[in-house]
């Protein structure tokens, strides 16, 4: 926050808006309500802050075989695996694709 304001008003020669300053207070206090959630990896949300992360997007099965799909989820779960067990950034899970409806396949 203060590296933004510190920017508006050197270039622009304006203050923070009430706006931007309401974000910034409201991140605060998340950022202090969830200082005691832990990952999986069982560090604290505090101590992750401010460092890079990753996330490993799924794999494309190329061979049209649906009974190969398993190799692509595979790797995709090896490497994830790996790179969380590297302390200088943080791994984040990769979110399911969204599926259309009941019973339909996933949006890709």
């Amino acid at each position: 926050y203060e590296a933004c304001r510190s920017m508006l008003k050197k270039e622009f020669g304006v203050e923070a808006g009430p706006e931007t300053r309401a974000l910034w207070q409201s991140l605060l206090l998340a950022a202090d309500d969830t200082s005691n959630v832990q990952s999986t990896s069982g560090v604290p949300a505090s101590q992750r802050l401010g460092r890079p992360s990753i996330s490993v997007a799924d794999f494309v099965n190329l061979t049209g075989k649906q009974g190969d799909d398993f190799f692509a989820k595979g790797l995709v779960q090896d490497i994830t695996t790996a790179l969380s067990e590297v302390a200088d950034y943080v791994v984040l899970a990769a979110l399911p694709p969204e599926k259309s409806g009941p019973g339909e396949e996933a949006k890709t």
